[in-house]
């Protein structure tokens, strides 16, 4: 089977010029006057972003300031804190009781958000979906004060993907472990915050797809109720991307995949993780992720059709590997952006670690209008460490990617806006 591996390394291709006039994937000097925002400056990390319908960023995450706690901020389209959110200085934290690590949104159509992740406490693991009002607010009608906490019955359990499915119901993604074995875990949510019974009987599904460990990193929930998974799942004690579909009803779709409504996918020699997913209009599906080779690992991207084939016109046969130096490196986010995918995560350039977006055209190889090589990097706080943990398209198509810029010993949420055209 062939891999493409498109390289980057030694090409003289990272230290390009930027163009003198603005130009795709520069960064959008009309966001916070350079492109680049940071807020909770006392310790945080983002790990999400959604565009809302008035076209503002929400970013969801968590703080490392002594205590961990759910993190949300919004910005206007300019760029600065939205002062209509969160009381008046456009961010909120969370404290749900134990160390609470908020790891995606999803925005509700009154502009309203829904967090899910997990909270940790020395006994135990719980998933949580946190709902709040378009103001930040928590809403009072979802479960006790706003929150819902969703119980597996396994000793381990987390959540760390969600989706919007028909009629206000919430769709989680994540794992469970007993100790032993790791499986990949599904739930559904009424609007009130009562489990859907609808779905797998009691609105919980625990999933058995691989031979050893699995789990559910991001989820798509498809306009006729079917939910498509992805994450990692393994082979031989070795973790393949894992794209699963599942029905309304919380069953594997059989017609999914190439076995048992799933799809295992072997990109290099060692541990291949899908990390994102995002679905292109003609359907075809894009997981991005890393792919590790000995002790080094690089970023990957797959495409598979819409009935979770991979689709050979992408990469050679379905998967590319984007080696940007040597360094390890990983894609966390994904976005279709018309035939063209942009991808998101951290790579190593000019001595540091620096938040990266790349452009890739439809059939994998590096857009090399985007930045003048297809990547661009954006050392957010001069020469720090830099990552982005997801990326978003806003309507006028303008990438915004959002993650962490390490100043000292304190990370802090990271959001930057990328010009697209």
């Amino acid at each position: 089977m062939r891999r493409l591996l498109v390289s980057l390394v030694g090409a003289g291709l990272l230290a390009a010029a930027l163009p003198a006039a603005a130009a795709p994937g520069d960064l959008d000097p009309s966001f916070s006057k350079d492109g680049a925002v940071t807020t909770f400056p006392l310790g945080g990390i983002a790990t999400s972003v959604a565009i809302d319908h008035r076209g503002r960023v929400v970013v969801a995450g968590y703080t490392l300031d002594g205590e961990v706690d759910v993190a949300v901020a919004r910005f206007r389209s300019g760029g600065v804190l939205d002062p209509d959110f969160g009381g008046g200085d456009g961010r909120i934290r969370v404290d749900l009781g134990g160390a609470d690590y908020g790891l995606d949104l999803v925005v509700l159509p009154d502009d309203g958000i829904a967090v899910t992740g997990v909270t940790t406490r020395p006994d135990r693991e719980r998933p949580f979906i946190l709902r709040l009002g378009r103001r930040g607010a928590p809403t009072s009608t979802f479960g006790g004060g706003g929150v819902v906490r969703v119980n597996f019955d396994r000793p381990s359990q987390s959540a760390s993907a969600i989706g919007l499915s028909a009629k206000g119901r919430f769709v989680i993604g994540g794992y469970v472990s007993n100790g032993t074995t790791t499986r990949s875990a599904l739930a559904r949510v009424m609007p009130d915050g009562s489990l859907d019974k609808g779905f797998a009987g009691d609105g919980r599904v625990v999933l058995d797809l691989s031979d050893g460990s699995e789990a559910i990193h991001d989820l798509l929930v498809l306009d006729g109720g079917q939910v498509v998974v992805a994450g990692e799942a393994d082979v031989g004690l070795q973790p393949r991307f894992l794209v699963a579909r599942l029905l309304g009803n919380g069953a594997l779709d059989r017609d999914f995949g190439l076995g048992k409504g799933v799809t295992l996918t072997d990109i290099a020699d060692g541990a291949d993780v899908a990390l994102a997913i995002a679905r292109q209009n003609d359907g075809k599906l894009v997981l991005a992720g890393r792919a590790a080779k000995g002790d080094r690992h690089d970023w990957a991207v797959a495409r598979y059709g819409g009935r979770g084939r991979p689709d050979p016109t992408f990469g050679g046969d379905g998967a590319l590997v984007l080696k940007m130096t040597s360094a390890s490196e990983e894609a966390t986010g994904v976005v279709a952006q018309g035939a063209r995918i942009v991808v998101a995560g951290r790579a190593q350039h000019g001595g540091s670690l620096d938040l990266a977006v790349a452009r890739l055209k439809s059939g994998g190889g590096l857009d090399r209008t985007f930045s003048g090589d297809g990547v661009r990097y954006v050392d957010v706080s001069d020469g720090r460490t830099d990552a982005a943990r997801a990326v978003a398209l806003q309507p006028n198509g303008r990438i915004v990617a959002a993650g962490e810029t390490w100043i000292g010993a304190s990370p802090r949420f990271a959001v930057v806006r990328l010009l697209a055209s």
